[in-house]
């Protein structure tokens, strides 16, 4: 569709995703992939408006584009970095040892970029060079860009760009649903596929409530609250719950062990109950999203989110801790106005996600309510084609330009433009222009462009005689 992707391969600088580097090796890896991805455009004939960067590992190429190791090349290029992830964790810090120094002699630009030099320790931070030599910042949630201003490290930097974009992350309405329909199965199946096949049911029993999480088991996503919630909730229900964790481990966690332990636990002594399964891939996701009563999103942290639209789009309720993008997108259903598509905690406790998951039950016994929560769900959906057009506007905005989007009028852009400059003022000029491009009578037209830099809507006034707009 005339996107056209570019990979750089080099086994010794690149072996492996997230590569467990010493110091040294750690910044040369970035900033080679920074450099090359520079080289790449002036090798193919192309300087971009806008670049831009996601996450700390492409932090470096705005500060190699204005460094001057490609001269004036991307003079006009704006740079735009996306902060998809900013907690301190992944910030992408660099800690070299005193031997080392500041390593600049393998980075060669300015150590202020890369450093604090407010800290007592010398830190590389990718993320705050790539902040700090970025025209502008944006990341996938208004909530997340509120949090990331107010208790960032780097805060500091963040606020003094003015403008940072926002904007929750969607999915491909089109493509799930065609996923969700080539399954082959309905909703009800689906849960008769999910219950039999893991907790070892004869048959369907749609008084079960099927509670599902869906994602790495580790802090960060809230597993461990999915652990601890298991024994009260089975206790609670008297057995007639079901809690599936689909997902694997991450082998570098230090809480691997005690994972292994619980899960096993739990799924030896509820196996009607509880199922993990964090040694292999969990490849039922789609038959989950459709087939569950609700989804679990107890991220400690979720700056955007993909996974709840994942479960809204088959129509499935979830329960959400209110965090970054989360609760953007995730509200407390209501029974008095029947607003809602899910039900969300404010504490990261697992006793605040057990009084979730329990009024999430009180509404599944009431039929009617949980039907209407289903369809809020499933209206709630964010498509990625909106979040696309979004983004075009801010590129426009951050080049001064107008979006433009064809489908949006009837007809092709304006044409048959006339301007006619005044004798006395060559300053002064009237234009005019002929094209139906509205589906109504707009409420207000107006022109906007380059001969004042942008600077200024002049409104135009409508002629009603004459059936035309002037200024």
């Amino acid at each position: 569709n005339g996107i056209k992707y570019y990979f750089l391969h080099n086994v010794d600088i690149f072996p492996i995703p997230y590569p467990n580097f010493e110091p040294k090796m750690a910044i040369t890896s970035i900033a080679c992939f920074a450099k090359a991805s520079l080289k790449l455009l002036c090798d193919i004939n192309i300087t971009p408006s806008i670049i831009v960067t996601n996450d700390w590992f492409s932090g470096l190429t705005p500060a190699y584009a204005k460094n001057g190791s490609f001269e004036d090349t991307f003079k006009e290029t704006t740079f735009l970095h996306v902060c998809h992830n900013l907690e301190a964790p992944f910030e992408g810090r660099i800690y070299p040892s005193k031997e080392d120094g500041d390593l600049q002699s393998i980075y060669e630009f300015d150590p202020e970029w890369l450093i604090d030099s407010s800290s007592e320790e010398i830190i590389l931070n990718p993320s705050r060079c790539a902040i700090k030599l970025s025209d502008q910042w944006a990341t996938v949630s208004n909530s997340y860009k509120d949090e990331l201003l107010k208790v960032s490290s780097l805060k500091d930097l963040l606020q003094e760009k003015k403008k940072p974009f926002s904007h929750p992350n969607g999915i491909c309405k089109e493509k799930r649903l065609k996923l969700l329909k080539e399954c082959g199965m309905s909703r009800e199946e689906c849960k008769k596929y999910i219950q039999q096949k893991y907790f070892l049911y004869n048959d369907i029993d749609e008084t079960v409530p099927v509670f599902s999480f869906i994602g790495r088991i580790t802090e960060q996503k809230g597993a461990l609250l999915v652990l601890d919630s298991v024994e009260e909730m089975v206790k609670a229900t008297n057995g007639k719950i079901n809690i599936l964790v689909g997902g694997i481990t991450d082998e570098s966690d230090p809480q691997l062990d005690g994972y292994y332990k619980r899960i096993c636990y739990l799924k030896g002594k509820y196996p009607y109950s509880f199922w993990a399964e964090p040694n292999k891939c969990f490849e039922d996701g789609i038959k989950v999203n459709k087939g569950s009563d609700f989804g679990l999103m107890p991220s400690l942290y979720e700056p955007g989110g993909i996974v709840q639209h994942e479960f809204f789009i088959a129509g499935t309720p979830v329960i959400a801790y209110r965090t970054g993008g989360l609760k953007d997108t995730v509200f407390e259903f209501n029974s008095e106005d029947d607003s809602g598509n899910g039900f969300t905690f404010d504490k990261h406790t697992y006793n605040d996600l057990v009084d979730a998951m329990k009024r999430a039950i009180a509404l599944f016994k009431n039929k009617e309510k949980y039907e209407i929560c289903r369809k809020n769900a499933l209206k709630s959906v964010i498509d990625v084609g909106d979040v696309a057009k979004e983004w075009c506007k801010e590129f426009c905005r951050l080049k001064n330009k107008i979006y433009y989007n064809p489908k949006d009028v009837r007809n092709t852009p304006v044409n048959n433009i006339k301007i006619i400059y005044d004798d006395k003022d060559e300053n002064l000029a009237s234009v005019t222009f002929m094209n139906k491009i509205f589906f109504r009578m707009p409420k207000e037209v107006f022109i906007s462009g380059d001969f004042d830099e942008w600077k200024e809507k002049h409104l135009l006034s409508y002629e009603k005689d004459l059936g035309k707009w002037a200024c």
